[in-house]
């Protein structure tokens, strides 16, 4: 997914954190899965802080804007903590943020410090072009008070982030699939692909397919997030991810 420079409810982790109001719904002109059911905003619990983590403090703030152009720049995405991590259980599974996915055989567990706007990261990676071009497979948290505040809006916030965030230096367009309302495992979620162009010289690829989703698992503090990016146009890795994401659970 990139030159290698690149939800768990995280209760507790955001205690003293203010919200902020990210603004206006960006607005969607893709169609959805056949199989994809309306997003609906599932009612918040009140929060029940489980662990003791250090609070966060914010760098910035996200305001969602439409697919970038070159009249709507790409937003800056907010400071977050992706090595700071839950308790998670040894059982063959990828933990973050609230999500899981099962372990890809010849792929490496890593930190997910690329994923900077988001907490909890848990991550595999696979080299997919030498000498540093690699696929990656995530999930982590995304904390409601940097502007994440629902499915749809955030799934478009993170994609922003994705490509503003250092991961794709060589960055030239954003060509989507789509953008759907879907759910993973019975939650309200939202989904975007889209093929990240780059044009880097040392590079055969053109770029990676990117598929984020974003799912509401009942938190008040907390959005789940998925992330996978794997090269354009190979087989072999666009069925590793779309399998990964079929074996999503949320914890």
């Amino acid at each position: 997914m990139l030159v290698l420079v690149g939800v768990l409810v995280v209760r507790g982790l955001f205690a003293d954190r203010p919200i902020v109001d990210p603004g206006p719904l960006p607005s969607s002109t893709v169609s959805g899965w056949d199989d994809s059911s309306p997003t609906t905003e599932p009612e918040s619990p009140t929060p029940t802080p489980s662990v003791s983590q250090p609070t966060p403090t914010p760098t910035s703030t996200l305001t969602p804007t439409p697919t970038p152009t070159e009249e709507q720049p790409l937003q800056p995405c907010p400071e977050g903590q992706p090595t700071v991590r839950q308790d998670h259980p040894a059982d063959g599974r990828i933990h973050g943020g609230g999500l899981s996915f099962p372990k890809v055989d010849g792929w490496h567990d890593t930190s997910g410090e690329s994923f900077s706007w988001a907490y909890d990261v848990g991550e595999q990676m696979k080299l997919a072009e030498s000498p540093s071009w690699y696929a990656n497979l995530a999930v982590g948290a995304l904390f409601t008070g940097d502007g994440f505040d629902e499915p749809r809006r955030s799934a478009e916030l993170v994609m922003q982030c994705v490509i503003t965030s250092g991961l794709y230096p060589y960055f030239t367009d954003r060509v989507d699939t789509w953008s759907k309302s879907v759910t993973v495992d019975g939650r309200a979620a939202w989904s975007i692909r889209a093929d990240i162009e780059v044009d880097d010289p040392d590079l055969r690829t053109k770029g990676d397919t990117v598929e984020v989703i974003v799912v509401d698992t009942g938190s008040p503090e907390s959005l789940s997030m998925f992330i996978g990016a794997v090269n354009i146009g190979d087989p072999k890795l666009v069925t590793t991810m779309d399998s990964t994401i079929k074996n999503l659970r949320v914890e």
